[in-house]
Order: C-alpha cells, then structure tokens, then sequence
C-alpha cells in the first residue's frame, strides 16, 4: 500500500507534466501568434501602399535597389585605380541606358506600335553591343 506522501508526490508529477506540456502548447501558440503580428506589421503596409499607389511603392522599391547597388559598386571599387573606375562607371552608364532603351521598347511593343518599336530597337541594339563588347582598359597590371 502507498503511503499519502508517494500519492501526493504522484499526483503532484502527474499535475507537473500536465501543466509543463500545456505550458509547452501556449509558448508555441504565443510564438506564432508573435510572428504572425510580425508578418503583418511588415506585409500590411507594404501590400496596402502597393495596391493604393503603385507609383509610389515602385519608385521607393527601385531607390532602394538603386542605392544597394550603388553601396555595393562604391565598397567594390575602394582602393581601385583611377582607370578601372572610369571603366567601371562608363560601363555602368551603358548599362542604365540600355535598361531604359529596353523599358521604352517594350512600352512601344506592349501599345502595339510597331515602327516606333523598331526605331526604338536599333540604338538599344547599339547600347547593348557597346555594354558585351571585349573592349578592356590597359591598365599597368599584369
């Protein structure tokens, strides 16, 4: 026969485990309810600016890739001599007059106006040729 001492502690493991697994169960819900609210703090307003001005939220996703890349190019280019930089920035500039050669063809294409588009095609041909083409600054390095 248990004595009341070894029920009781029985009971009071049994109550330990009960509550420690419930405790367990809340702590996760608490936890995805956390990131939950977390997720919606951070989609709600970006969906809502958006849908409501996709202007804006282009602008400000563009300037933000724009100025990652530019962060990226100047920390590439520190302690870079003066030749590689100018190669670097000329190409650089290449390349956005070609991605904005590129957004104007595809409007004339996508308003279905055909001559504008293929007049708008020759110099982003052009632009692109210049941006792939081998042509490397000499510099003293070997």
């Amino acid at each position: 026969m248990k004595s009341n001492n070894q029920k009781r502690h029985g009971i009071t493991l049994f109550l330990g485990l009960y509550v420690r697994f419930f405790r367990t169960i809340v702590s996760f819900l608490v936890f995805l309810l956390g990131i939950g609210l977390f997720a919606l703090l951070i989609t709600f307003p970006l969906w809502f600016i958006a849908t409501r001005h996709p202007v804006v939220y282009t602008t400000a996703v563009l300037s933000l890739i724009a100025l990652y890349l530019i962060w990226r190019a100047a920390k590439r280019l520190s302690g870079t001599s003066r030749e590689e930089v100018k190669h670097f920035t000329q190409k650089s500039i290449e390349l956005i007059l070609l991605l904005g050669l590129l957004y104007l063809v595809a409007g004339f294409i996508a308003s279905a106006r055909v001559i504008p588009a293929i007049i708008a095609a020759l110099p982003t041909l052009g632009v692109a040729g210049l941006l792939f083409s081998d042509t490397r600054v000499k510099t003293g390095r070997s």
